[in-house]
């Protein structure tokens, strides 16, 4: 005997225990992909297909939610608004895999699909009912039979005004499927990976004009992964951009808006410069990393040869007006003397540039250094205040204050509503450092992600990447999918502004209970209800 029912996306499904937020019909737009659970639990053992009788069926597709293992899931001074409220080692659901015609159940526990609801041209306006069968995978009998109900309105969302951008590291690709970096196999693999991004609202791209000097320990280097040739000749160089080129026209072709240009220093400081492997007296060497000074004379020296030729050659490409620069993540008040030497020098050689950077105190905007300041979401409001035009970042840090995250012991509420936030506090980007970060804490190691999911027993996990590594392209977690219906909702937002007007828009969240960035109803069905009323206020 199976027990089958259909429930919400917000509910991760753990074997032992009874899914409760039970859902048999939800509203939709004509244009939004939409996502439910078909859950179940057998009383034995055994391989069964899901079957489908609807008139949307050709809009579905359908991933059993498989676990993925946790050893950091807890820090001492986290929340309490968590799923576990211990740090104890346990398996999260959260892997979304294609669903390839059956799958095994097991005896007595509670197992997910998760269902999509999708069109690029927009869905039949109206209701809609999904008949689910579960039969045995041998003898196509029916064991267990349930419905649900989609109601599509005769609205769609309007196009996203957020720059989203979650940091796709080229050298996991490469180490994952053991695959030279540019290669043809390679650029297969990452055009995959690219519009995976760009189908989650992913409209800004991670660009690595150097190997990306991030999350390295100090003397360690990550596989190369530099896009500009550079060649040395005595005190000045030349570049070929051919490579940039290539990499910049398909991922415009793919739906990439904007671009931001990897980090000319180190992290943390701006201290040191980034691996730059150039060819000098015929042989490929390295000449700049963790030996150099970001401030000697023969790094400004590269870079007053680099930045007007790369300038130029993005004008001529068609790209200046869609391109960011870094200078360091997460520069601290340590290093301002510092930050402000490179950022001057950088600065006069993009003019009409924006340059921004993921930093936390606003010293570094209020002296000049940096056009667009990225803030954590824990400190973003001493920017707000300031009236200081910030996007919003979060990382494993923020799990404290009832903050938004998608880490793996975090409800999915707590994933979800970062897209209203966003709106209500007027942010316009949002950045995610780990996209696919496949390697231990500071790139000691490279791990298997489907193994290893807090950077090696470091980062909570569910940090340092929101996808994992298929045969030819990614596979979906269900944060991601999550995530993506958070920048659905901003999308909605937007819609219901421009028939409403902002204020009106923003009193009704007010009114339900969120402000700021920790303050919001912890409850599943109160956001299902709100969203629904939404949709349906844009229809009216």
């Amino acid at each position: 005997m199976i027990e089958m029912k259909c429930i919400s996306c917000l509910e991760k499904i753990f074997p032992s225990t009874n899914p409760a937020l039970v859902q048999t019909k939800y509203s939709m737009l004509a244009n939004e992909k939409f996502s439910f659970q078909v859950v179940f639990k057998s009383t034995q053992t055994g391989v069964v297909e899901l079957r489908i009788k609807s008139d949307l069926e050709p809009y579905l597709r359908m991933y059993t939610v498989e676990l993925a293992p946790s050893i950091v899931s807890k820090m001492a001074d986290s929340d309490d608004y968590l799923i576990f409220n211990e740090n104890s080692s346990t398996l999260y659901p959260d892997i979304l895999m294609p669903y390839d015609g059956k799958f095994t159940v097991v005896e007595n526990h509670w197992q997910s699909v998760w269902v999509t609801v999708e069109s690029n041209q927009g869905l039949p306006v109206g209701n809609h009912t999904i008949c689910f069968e579960i039969g045995d995978y041998f003898v196509k009998d029916t064991i267990a039979t349930t419905e649900y109900n989609v109601e599509v309105l005769d609205a769609s969302l309007t196009k996203s005004n957020l720059i989203y951008t979650n940091w796709l590291h080229y050298d996991s690709i490469s180490a994952y499927y053991n695959t030279k970096v540019f290669s043809k196999k390679f650029d297969v693999l990452l055009e995959n990976y690219i519009k995976n991004a760009v189908n989650h609202g992913m409209n800004m791209l991670f660009t690595p004009l150097f190997t990306p000097p991030l999350d390295t320990a100090p003397n360690i280097y990550r596989r190369t992964v530099q896009l500009v040739d550079v060649e040395v000749h005595g005190d000045s160089y030349s570049f070929d951009f051919s490579r940039l080129k290539r990499f910049m026209d398909k991922a415009r072709e793919l739906g990439i808006e904007y671009f931001e240009m990897s980090h000319l220093t180190t992290q943390w400081g701006a201290e040191f410069t980034p691996k730059i492997i150039a060819r000098k007296n015929n042989k490929k060497v390295r000449i700049f990393g963790w030996d150099k000074k970001s401030t000697s004379h023969e790094y400004l020296n590269f870079l007053d040869c680099f930045l007007p030729q790369l300038t130029k050659f993005l004008s001529s490409a068609g790209y200046s007006k869609k391109c960011f620069f870094h200078i360091s993540d997460e520069p601290n008040e340590n290093y301002v003397a510092t930050y402000e030497c490179i950022s001057k020098h950088i600065r006069k050689h993009l003019v009409g540039y924006p340059i921004m950077d993921a930093l936390s105190d606003p010293v570094f905007y209020e002296k000049g250094l940096i056009d667009l300041p990225i803030s954590a979401t824990e400190y973003i409001s001493d920017f707000i205040k300031k009236d200081i035009t910030a996007w919003a970042y979060y990382c494993g840090e923020q799990h404290r204050n009832n903050l938004s995250n998608r880490l793996f012991n975090m409800p999915s509420l707590r994933n979800r509503i970062i897209g209203i936030q966003l709106y209500l506090n007027d942010i316009r980007g949002f950045l995610h450092w780990g996209y696919n970060f496949y390697n231990s804490y500071l790139s000691r190691t490279e791990i298997n992600p489907y193994v290893v999911t807090d950077a090696g027993k470091t980062y909570l996990s569910g940090d340092s990447f929101i996808v994992y590594p298929g045969k030819k392209e990614p596979i979906n977690s269900l944060r991601h999918e999550v995530f993506f219906d958070a920048i659905q909702d901003y999308r909605l937002l937007c819609s219901l502004e421009c028939k409403i007007g902002k204020e009106k828009v923003k009193k009704i969240l007010s009114e339900e209970g969120i402000e700021g960035f920790e303050q919001y109803p912890h409850d599943e069905t109160w956001f299902l209800n709100l969203r629904d009323r939404l949709n349906r206020l844009l229809v009216s």
